[in-house]
């Protein structure tokens, strides 16, 4: 029975780590003066979650005031084992800047998930190995491309060129030089962090308070308790609802540690006892089999721990999955049942529900997930209002209406919990998806009030900055400055786009001029098919006055022209979005915006809540298809400051359509209006091109 457990399920309670981050593990490479090394390194930990502390990793920290910092920052996985015999840290040591742009570096991967949003790219995909066809570089001559340090500087490079503007690290440390070996200070690690920090009310973030006023050196203890506030940091400012531009995260559940509880105390255990804990024990090790839950059916009915046999009987994979939910329900009867409670234990039994009902929507068995949720829901009447029962059992109630499109009864159950935090994130983030902002900010202000003890002040401080950057005039703010750069745009007559774009696996890097006084546009370029592996030539000419296109044909290496299609016949909705006015895509898609400065760019992301993106394309009227439904659309625009010009946009969109056809497409675009040209088609494409028909 080895493959049961591989094509059956096992409730998961614990910590859920997504795909994205679980699967990475580093190759343990170990730069050896700070003993930095990409996440997992010779440490062994995942992104996204801490590895238990066994030991220090350096004997040198014993007695330092930064020991837990640095610490923790090992069992993040910032930094890695000391391959020497005697592992020394060197905390009091200046940190090069090599070393500590390996360590942000490490950083990056750790907060991979977390930062896609923002970034628009995964750690592959934005360093040229996945969006295009040019490799990104350093302008750095004393940064070789052999060395330990080059990874991660150019990581960090590309990181930056794509959260703050293009070359605003060059700002930081100009010339061709980077002098890696040079120690780094104080005042460059915070501007280098700077860029992972969200846009705050306050006047600095927690991790700011570390850094001096003056150019002090920054140490290597220094760097581990500022990496890991930064970490703190980024961990409780999330955007919402951007962050979950994925469908990922919504809606939030308690996290448990320990998914093997015995629901009883065995101080002295009977025999019966023990067959019962050496189930749990079989189950806890991955060493079950048919055996393991026969033992659980010959415990007696009178057997005192009903709530755990139950439960654990929920678990049987020989089972139907019907059967494993009638037998979770009845885990938590026998829990009503008893004369004592212990909310925690009924946490796990309403955890164990849900786990079954998500393998009943895998099995796509949703007339289950129905019956689990009214079910469910017929406890409450049986608990006390305002109980703690009563509170755990609304937010897996909620979680289950989500799941069925209730989201308006899920928000009821949210806003009668203000002084829980799960309900109160959920409820504040489903507000938000709703359009309903007034009431996201009274939820707030409530919650605020019921944490007497000031436990959740710094979540509520990001969440008054979150619905702050989502309010209405802040709304109008960002988009008027893209709206006015756009009509700056639109006064320009001679314009070069230089574009790179990854378009459903096919790879484009094409440059186009735009001459409006001709009415001309000339694109020219490379590009490489999916499922070829050679490059091609690309080239085109486009005359808008006679609504004609002049397309190279490189089978028959000759031009051919077509008249242009019907510009009312839209095949894509990207391609009905970017037809869009700013003031269109707010009033009709619910367009949201967030604004960063650095330097010399305003940085705007643009995104679209999916479900208002949903509803659209019901009406929208496409060729030949349908749209399910649009995963992933946000767009990132970089806006020079002093002239107030769109200097380059990049994009991440994912459409999925009823015909099986999945697009997905990110990319980066820059303009160059400094060139004066009088584009001409030339006359051997327009005399020598032949009738290009469609093919069927």
């Amino acid at each position: 029975m080895t493959n049961a457990r591989e094509s059956s399920y096992k409730p998961s309670v614990t910590k859920w780590i997504p795909l994205a981050m679980a699967g990475v593990i580093a190759t343990g490479v170990v730069m050896e003066p700070v003993q930095a090394a990409v996440p997992g390194g010779l440490s062994g930990a995942f992104p996204g979650k801490a590895n238990p502390v066994v030991s220090l990793p350096y004997l040198d920290i014993v007695n330092h005031p930064y020991k837990e910092s640095i610490q923790k920052a090992f069992d993040r996985g910032f930094f890695a084992e000391s391959s020497k015999a005697i592992k020394q840290f060197y905390p009091d040591r200046p940190i090069t800047r090599a070393e500590f742009f390996t360590l942000t570096s490490n950083f990056i991967a750790y907060n991979d998930f977390e930062l896609f949003p923002l970034v628009l790219r995964g750690e592959s995909d934005i360093l040229g190995r996945g969006e295009g066809m040019n490799q990104p570089y350093l302008p750095y001559k004393d940064v070789d491309y052999m060395t330990w340090m080059y990874p991660g500087i150019l990581k960090v490079y590309a990181y930056h060129e794509r959260l703050s503007g293009p070359r605003t690290l060059s700002q930081l440390f100009p010339g061709d030089e980077f002098y890696p070996n040079k120690p780094i200070t104080q005042e460059e690690a915070a501007k280098v962090l700077s860029v992972f920090a969200v846009p705050t009310l306050h006047n600095k973030p927690e991790w700011e308070k570390l850094l001096k006023s003056s150019n002090g050196i920054l140490t290597r203890a220094e760097a581990a308790v500022l990496l890991n506030q930064v970490q703190d940091e980024l961990e409780t400012q999330q955007i919402l609802p951007l962050m979950d531009e994925r469908r990922s995260l919504y809606p939030l559940l308690p996290v448990h540690d320990d998914g093997y509880p015995l629901f009883a105390d065995y101080a002295s255990p009977t025999e019966q006892d023990k067959i019962y804990m050496d189930v749990v024990k079989a189950l806890k090790d991955y060493t079950e089999d048919e055996t393991t839950f026969e033992a659980l059916e010959k415990l007696s009915d009178d057997f005192p721990n009903q709530v755990g046999v139950h439960y654990y009987k929920s678990w049987n994979y020989f089972n139907e999955i019907e059967e494993n939910l009638k037998q979770a329900f009845l885990a938590i009867d026998a829990y009503l049942a008893k004369s004592e409670h212990d909310a925690a234990s009924f946490e796990y039994l309403l955890a164990n529900v849900y786990d079954i009902g998500q393998y009943a929507i895998q099995a796509d068995k949703l007339d289950l997930f129905e019956k689990a949720y009214k079910e469910l829901n017929g406890y409450e009447e049986k608990l006390v209002k305002g109980s703690d029962e009563w509170k755990k059992l609304g937010i897996y109630t909620a979680a289950f209406e989500i799941y069925l499109g209730k989201n308006d009864q899920a928000i009821d159950r949210y806003v009668v919990r203000v002084d829980d935090l799960i309900a109160v994130k959920n409820g504040i983030y489903y507000l938000l998806k709703a359009d309903r902002y007034k009431e996201a900010v009274k939820l707030l202000d409530q919650a605020k009030k019921a944490d007497t003890t000031k436990q959740y002040s710094q979540y509520f401080q990001h969440a008054e900055t979150q619905l702050d950057i989502l309010s209405p005039i802040r709304q109008n703010s960002y988009a008027s400055v893209l709206v006015k750069s756009f009509e700056q745009m639109d006064q320009i007559e001679d314009l070069i786009v230089q574009t790179e774009m990854n378009f459903s696996g096919s790879l484009f890097n094409v440059t186009e001029q735009l001459d409006g006084e001709s009415r001309v546009t000339h694109t020219k370029g490379i590009f490489q098919a999916y499922d070829k592996a050679v490059l091609n030539k690309m080239e085109a000419y486009r005359d808008y006055s006679e609504g004609i296109d002049y397309i190279w044909d490189n089978e028959e290496r000759k031009w051919k022209k077509e008249k242009r299609a019907d510009s009312n016949q839209l095949e894509y909705l990207h391609e009905a979005i970017n037809g869009m006015s700013i003031e269109t895509r707010r009033e009709k898609l619910k367009a949201r915006y967030m604004q960063q400065s650095f330097g010399s760019y305003h940085i705007i992301t643009e995104w679209f809540d999916s479900s208002q993106l949903d509803q659209y394309a019901k009406k929208l009227t496409l060729k030949d298809k349908k749209l399910l439904y649009v995963p992933t659309y946000v767009t990132k625009y970089y806006i020079d400051t002093k002239s107030n010009q769109l200097i380059r946009k990049s994009w991440e969109i994912t459409e999925v359509y009823d015909n099986g056809e999945i697009i997905e497409m990110n990319g980066d675009e820059s303009y160059d209006y400094s060139k004066d040209f009088n584009l001409v088609i030339p006359e051997e494409v327009t005399k020598g091109a032949v009738e290009k028909h469609e093919s069927k």
